[in-house]
């Protein structure tokens, strides 16, 4: 990792809410240890004096308008419908790099194509998923409820995702879809989010990558680059499968470096 701090002032970290020490605020006081420069942008900042010198090194946080709404500094969370319409007004557009440490919507700030973002998600924005009901009772739950909707399509929009074209063995009559496409050191693992699919391409199985890279796929194309893999499947036979897929040329390089 290059942690050179004559670049710190390319670099933003981005935080939900900066209220207290916790654990997702460790780890942006690991950030700011590394990036000392770097500036930190959240919904809001009250930390209090002794919590601001820890995590962020006797600064304060660039804010949102949410800062400055009534009773933000402890009912901040109540305006959780104006999260994302906050937290997208956010203009990054001089920074190199953006690393949101994100357990709600710090990674739906807006980026370009220039730029490199890193979520570290600490958890799923749970307010809208698996604990609804446990997060929003009283009359913010009342309130919240009525965008739910709103905010789950919101949270998956804003989680970097690709569309799926299907597996060459598999033939026309699968399901595709969107989902989410991740690479390791011994796998290329990818989960379709609905219908749940799962296709996991052992590293040693992967034969090659298709480049220049192809715009049909099972005679589909929606007219985009793909990302092709060719593998051997579990059959032992070789096949295919391809993706849509943002920073396609870097995919394109990871894979095949394998």
């Amino acid at each position: 990792m290059n942690t050179d701090n004559t670049l710190d002032h390319r670099i933003a970290i981005v935080h939900e809410w900066l209220v207290s020490y916790a654990g997702s605020e460790r780890c942006v006081e690991s950030f700011t240890n590394i990036w000392k420069d770097a500036e930190v942008y959240a919904l809001v900042d009250f930390l209090n004096k002794e919590h601001r010198e820890i995590i962020l090194k006797g600064k304060k946080a660039n804010t949102t308008f949410i800062q400055q709404l009534p009773f933000a500094r402890k009912r901040h969370r109540y305006y959780l419908p104006l999260f994302p319409s906050a937290i997208e007004r956010l203009n990054l557009s001089d920074y190199k790099v953006i690393i949101s440490s994100n357990h709600a919507v710090s990674k739906g700030v807006r980026t370009k194509k220039n730029q490199l973002h890193i979520s570290y998600c600490h958890s799923p924005m749970r307010y809208a998923w698996d604990q609804a009901e446990h997060y929003l009772t009283g009359i913010k739950g009342f309130f919240s409820k009525a965008f739910m909707n709103y905010l789950r399509n919101w949270d998956l929009k804003s989680a970097e995702n690709v569309n799926y074209f299907g597996q060459e063995s598999k033939g026309m009559s699968q399901i595709r879809g969107n989902g989410s496409l991740i690479l390791t050191d011994s796998e290329l693992y990818f989960e379709m989010w609905a219908p749940k699919r799962i296709l996991r391409i052992s590293r040693k199985n992967i034969l090659r990558v298709e480049n220049p890279p192809p715009k049909w796929h099972l005679k589909k194309t929606k007219g985009y680059p793909l990302l092709k893999v060719h593998f051997l499947n579990e059959e032992g036979q070789e096949d295919s499968a391809a993706w849509i897929v943002p920073n396609l040329e870097q995919w394109i390089q990871l894979v095949a470096g394998l």
